[in-house]
């Protein structure tokens, strides 16, 4: 009877630990989420108020920024792309650039 209740409370434990590491990490992850969309939404105003020019480069805390144009069809763009240092996450925006020289 004693084995069966220690195994239950190691169980019981165990999945704790689990669960609260999973929501650390998840956490984790949101934070670096909402710091990229946050500095997009900052490049994208520094762009449209004609604060910033192309090409742009910048590397920070957990995130690389680049922009720069292209054509798409005729169609100029400004390109905002931001993503992690491994690669494995990456954000883009794109901005018609139409009434640029």
């Amino acid at each position: 009877m004693e084995t069966l209740v220690a195994t239950v409370l190691i169980v019981v434990i165990f999945m704790i630990a689990s669960l609260v590491l999973n929501q650390l990490f998840a956490q984790g992850m949101l934070v670096q989420h909402r710091t990229m969309v946050e500095k997009m939404h900052h490049l994208e105003y520094l762009y449209g108020h004609e604060q910033l020019s192309l090409p742009y480069f910048e590397e920070g805390r957990g995130w690389v920024a680049e922009m720069y144009k292209e054509d798409r069809n005729g169609i100029p763009y400004a390109i905002i792309e931001l993503r992690s240092p491994q690669g494995d996450f990456k954000l883009q925006s794109y901005m018609f650039d139409g009434d640029r020289p």
